[in-house]
């Protein structure tokens, strides 16, 4: 098993972090202390003001994928990963570890990396990933030290990715298909616009394949669509006349679609 302290820099000296008992300490005696939920807080003094996910939408997402309306896309991402056959991969944005921790079941050891502390708690818990609070545009990974990165919905950066994956390592990369809660969305605007493409169009990045899943999703909870909702940028973008209608709704059916696209990196 590759020994994942080669895998860390300091956030303050970039130097390597090896691992204790209880913290990652590096050459220079910057001390990082693993919490007691089992993740460590590293992040650098430039992100250390960027927060991550509102903590209700936090608790509204973990309901909702523990009720298992996105079991499908876990289900896909975990053989994708088995069929790679990868050694260490990192998970980046990995909010409360939901997909991470089903990977992590495999033989690949697993990283994930987030902002959220709120998240990152619930991750942490009788897991087999190593969990960081750290910036996926900043991340305190080695240069070339990753087999595979993931990013699921995240705001990934090109260059950061390129920077941690080995030549030849993959970047797997989940995006809302164009449809992807269309009909939530009907219910919240009048006027209801596709979701763009986000296919990466980078020489260092080779798309090698991609797939699309469709789901349609039928709700019958006014708490669950409420989730549903709070999970999702549009609870904080929407008028509140929208809202309230959508709080009076005890059904909700929507079109689920997410594209998967495994990258080769060069």
């Amino acid at each position: 098993m590759i020994k994942l302290s080669i895998m860390f820099k300091c956030p303050h000296c970039n130097s390597q972090l090896k691992r204790s008992e209880h913290s990652w300490v590096c050459q220079n005696k910057h001390s990082f202390d693993i919490s007691k939920q089992g993740y460590t807080h590293l992040l650098s003094s430039n992100s250390a003001r960027i927060l991550g996910d509102h903590p209700d939408m936090i608790k509204a997402r973990h309901a909702f994928l523990n009720a298992g309306h996105y079991s499908f896309l876990r289900d896909a991402l975990v053989e994708i990963f088995k069929a790679l056959k990868l050694n260490v991969c990192v998970d980046l944005g990995c909010g409360e570890g939901y997909y991470t921790n089903a990977l992590a079941e495999s033989e690949t050891q697993w990283i994930g990396l987030d902002l959220s502390k709120t998240a990152l708690k619930i991750a942490s818990k009788a897991s087999k990933a190593t969990y960081f609070c750290a910036s996926i545009a900043d991340t305190p990974l080695m240069d070339r030290s990753m087999d595979g990165a993931l990013c699921i919905f995240a705001p990934y950066k090109l260059d950061e990715v390129s920077r941690i994956v080995k030549s030849g390592g993959y970047f797997i990369c989940v995006t809302p298909g164009p449809r992807h809660l269309y009909g939530l969305k009907e219910v919240l605007y009048e006027t209801v616009r596709l979701n763009p493409n986000t296919t990466i169009n980078d020489t260092r990045f080779e798309l090698i394949e991609s797939m699309k899943f469709d789901h349609l999703l039928r709700l019958n909870s006014t708490e669950m669509i409420q989730n549903l909702l709070t999970m999702t940028p549009y609870r904080f973008k929407t008028k509140a006349e929208a809202l309230a209608n959508l709080q009076l709704q005890n059904t909700l059916e929507t079109e689920l679609s997410f594209i998967i696209e495994i990258y080769r990196v060069h």
